[in-house]
C-alpha cells in the first residue's frame, strides 16, 4: 500500500505486508493518521502512518472484502464473502459485534453506521 500526499504527489509512507489482495481502504474520519484496509489474506489490518508494521485482525476465513469506519472512529466494520459482518473496537481490536449469514449489498449510511454512506458488497 503506498500513501501520497494529496497536496503535492510525494509519497509519504509504503506500506509492504503479506497482505495478498487488497479490496478496501478507509481513513478513520477522526485520527488522519490510522488506515484500515481488507485484504485476502488475514483479514483486515490497521496501521498507523508511523508504524511500518500493521496490527492484524485475523477474520474467520481470512479473507475480508470491505472495511469501513463509524462516524466518530471508534468502531469499523468488515465484511466478509461469507456473509459474516464484523464490528471491532478500534483501540482494543476486540470484536464487539458479529453478524452472521448476512446476504447481499451492504450499504452503510449516515443515520446507520457511516456518515456519509458507504457501500460494500
Amino acid at each position: 500500500i503506498f500513501v501520497w500526499n494529496p497536496d503535492n504527489g510525494d509519497l509519504i509512507k509504503r506500506y509492504a505486508a503479506d497482505s495478498g489482495n487488497v479490496y478496501s481502504i478507509d481513513w478513520n474520519p477522526v485520527q488522519p493518521d490510522l488506515l484500515a484496509a481488507s485484504t485476502s489474506i488475514h483479514g483486515a489490518w490497521i496501521w498507523l502512518l508511523d508504524q511500518q508494521h500493521p496490527k492484524k485482525i485475523e477474520t474467520a476465513g481470512n479473507q475480508a472484502r470491505c472495511i469501513r469506519w463509524n462516524p466518530d472512529g471508534t468502531r469499523f466494520a468488515v465484511c466478509q464473502d461469507d456473509g459474516l459482518v464484523t464490528i471491532d473496537d478500534t483501540e482494543s481490536l476486540n470484536l464487539q459485534v458479529s453478524l452472521k449469514n448476512h446476504l447481499g449489498h451492504l450499504h452503510m449510511t449516515g443515520g446507520g453506521f457511516i456518515k456519509g454512506g458507504g457501500d460494500c458488497a
